[in-house]
């Protein structure tokens, strides 16, 4: 257990955190929008 495999792994936590996040992004923005457009329809 070397300075590269501490390395490696840290940035493999990192790169999976980015990763959820951007598939929660990507699920979560066309909900907040369709909200959003039934919302102001709705108010409209």
């Amino acid at each position: 257990m070397g300075l590269v495999d501490r390395l490696t792994v840290l940035l493999a936590r990192k790169h999976a955190e980015i990763g959820i996040d951007r598939s929660l992004n990507l699920y979560l923005t066309p909900i907040a929008v369709a909200l959003f457009r039934i919302h102001t329809i709705a108010e409209g």
